[in-house]
């Protein structure tokens, strides 16, 4: 009876393990250019991940609004820094590799517009503007990493005379601050070289403009860019496995190419974005609640 018992206890512990080897891995991606673009982009390499693991992987597309409450229940999540710093600080995530974009690297920084004819000539310059922003709470170098610099200056961007609009799409700002309907526009790095409307920049100028460390001219810090965070509980090997798959993505290959990034790097420091968001009063963890997966 003891032998059979012990037998029948064998067989469940073996089952629950290839079950649970089976389970789907679920892949969170954040959607920032529309949920078609984001599924094209990096559903290769989703697809590699679950023939190198040997378990299906699936894809989920997630918006910035609800992200951080909606993707603790994922395995992997591919996000923006300040997401990432927020869910690794939950403490049931870690940050594993940093993403190389084809063109800006594995960091960006905040870039300040203003027209050419304007009176912004310098960040303090600013008290008393209009200024174009995505958010002002978890957009980066569409917010963050400029109100930093404001603060650098001893001026509290949430309490100066300063009226922020969001917009929620730089180009929209770059458009705005272009037509003068805005008096400046805080964009990421990138963003102005890469516009469309060539005359429209050609009306434009760079505040406190610096050309080093980057490809692109910025007006703020330096910072790390998207991250790459697995759950923790996740087995050491599987964790093994997915940041060798990040870290040997080549640049040429069609999972990099559908990608529109080089590949990965290991993982960069986030302290500076943390540092960020304490100086702004936005690094804020209410509302995240893990749901443990069965």
């Amino acid at each position: 009876m003891f032998k059979r018992a012990l037998f029948i206890i064998s067989l469940q512990l073996i089952l629950c393990s290839v079950a649970g080897a089976n389970q789907p891995l679920d892949f969170i991606a954040l959607n920032m250019k529309g949920s078609k673009v984001t599924k094209n982009q990096w559903s290769p390499l989703v697809d590699y991940l679950a023939f190198t693991l040997n378990r299906p992987v699936e894809l989920k597309i997630l918006k910035n609004s609800n992200y951080v409450k909606r993707s603790v229940n994922g395995s992997i999540l591919l996000t923006n820094p300040v997401n990432a710093v927020i869910i690794e600080d939950g403490g049931d995530f870690e940050i594993i590799a940093t993403m190389n974009q084809k063109k800006q690297g594995s960091r960006f920084a905040g870039v300040i517009i203003t027209r050419k004819d304007s009176l912004v000539k310098n960040i303090s310059d600013l008290v008393g503007r209009r200024v174009g922003v995505v958010n002002k709470t978890f957009a980066a170098g569409g917010f963050l990493f400029q109100s930093n610099e404001l603060l650098r200056r001893g001026i509290d961007p949430m309490n100066a005379d300063i009226t922020f609009r969001e917009l929620f799409n730089q180009k929209a700002i770059i458009k705005h601050v272009a037509s003068g309907e805005l008096d400046a526009g805080f964009i990421k790095t990138g963003m102005l070289e890469s516009y469309s409307d060539r005359k429209a920049v050609a009306k434009l100028r760079i505040v406190n403009k610096m050309i080093d460390g980057l490809p692109y001219a910025r007006s703020t810090a330096i910072y790390p860019n998207w991250a790459v965070l697995v759950r923790k509980n996740l087995p050491q090997d599987v964790k093994n496995r997915i940041v060798d798959v990040l870290l040997s993505l080549k640049e040429n290959t069609h999972i990099a190419t559908r990608a529109g990034i080089k590949g990965f790097v290991a993982r960069r420091d986030y302290d500076a974005i943390k540092q960020v968001m304490n100086n702004l009063g936005t690094y804020q963890f209410k509302n995240i609640q893990t749901i443990p997966r069965h």
